[in-house]
């Protein structure tokens, strides 16, 4: 006979799975168990997916239960007892199918095993961290971003046209709600994204306004169209952010008598106002900030511009060119 999930059936048996225990190794994918929102393990090494009872119990429906008498065992040894099984809702990204999974005290929320992978037809892409079910492409997280803090798509808010061999930063949004204040923009890395369309990784402050700069590459000889909505980079949130170059010249700009000159022009204008009188030195200094955003902030900040054109004379000279001739053959 059927019977219903309670307290009391609840071992004290806690199973570590194999997941678990090889933890860097792990690929995370966000799904609805019985429309409970949790992180779910993808373990091709699993013949059957397993959900944690509290799972069950948040849902707070009556769901099913058909006791069985047997115990789960994992690669290690480990052996846990089985409290039943039912068949459950899962909903992955847009796609939504009933599969039988076992109800044990494991470590993690859900496990989804070979039965559900093969019964719908997934492809798990390593390579490129995707879980193709039913034609959608799935985003999985690896085990090093916290399942609280979920890494999510940033999608354009805007259509835009990205110049051949050049790039521009457009504006995004997530997909979804994070708690976290600071993360990264990591470009996509699935296999079926353009090789030639780049996303360039950089920190973010989601306390800044809602609309996140993204730089986009376009490495290619034809200009490309980003269409609104498309997905465009990913977004993993990091625990803190520290730009050590920027924050030792701040520290510089705080004890220089140049507080309205930008910490990036602290060391040009004392280099600069050594041999200059008072009155100079405050030209110079207005002149450093109206054109602030001319220099560099550090190396890396480089730019490209085609306001001007370079052209080179060489008249009538042709290019050097070696004739082609066999070397000899010692030197083959």
């Amino acid at each position: 006979m059927p019977a219903t999930l309670k307290a009391k059936n609840v071992p004290h048996f806690i199973l570590k799975t194999g997941a678990m225990a090889a933890v860097n190794d792990s690929l995370w994918v966000e799904e609805r168990v019985e429309n409970v929102l949790c992180w779910c393990v993808i373990d091709t090494g699993s013949n059957i997916t397993i959900v944690r009872s509290d799972v069950l119990k948040e849902a707070g429906t009556n769901v099913q239960i058909n006791p069985v008498e047997s115990c789960l065992k994992t690669v290690t040894g480990e052996t846990a007892p089985v409290i039943g099984r039912a068949r459950l809702r899962f909903q992955i990204g847009k796609f939504e199918a009933w599969q039988e999974a076992w109800v044990a005290e494991i470590v993690d929320p859900c496990i989804v095993g070979l039965n559900y992978l093969i019964g719908h037809h997934s492809q798990v892409d390593i390579a490129g961290t995707t879980l193709k079910v039913e034609r959608q492409s799935i985003p999985l997280c690896r085990a090093t971003v916290h399942r609280d803090r979920p890494c999510c798509r940033i999608v354009a808010t805007e259509k835009a046209v990205i110049p051949p061999r050049s790039e521009s930063v457009i504006r995004g949004s997530l997909t979804e709600e994070v708690a976290s204040s600071w993360g990264s923009v990591e470009p996509i890395k699935s296999a079926n994204a353009p090789r030639d369309v780049l996303a360039a990784g950089t920190s973010l402050n989601l306390r800044c306004p809602t609309s996140l700069p993204v730089r986009i590459m376009n490495l290619s000889d034809n200009a490309r169209r980003i269409i609104k909505g498309k997905h465009v980079a990913n977004f993993e949130p990091v625990e803190y952010a520290i730009d050590e170059e920027l924050g030792s010249r701040r520290t510089d700009y705080e004890e220089s008598e140049a507080s309205d000159v930008p910490a990036h022009l602290v060391d040009l204008y004392e280099r600069s106002k050594s041999n200059l009188s008072e009155e100079q030195s405050k030209q110079l200094k207005n002149l450093l900030v109206e054109y602030q955003d001319v220099f560099s902030r550090n190396k890396n900040d480089l730019g490209r511009t085609g306001l001007t054109k370079h052209k080179i004379d060489v008249s009538d000279c042709e290019p050097i060119r070696q004739r082609p001739r066999v070397p000899p053959p010692g030197k083959t």
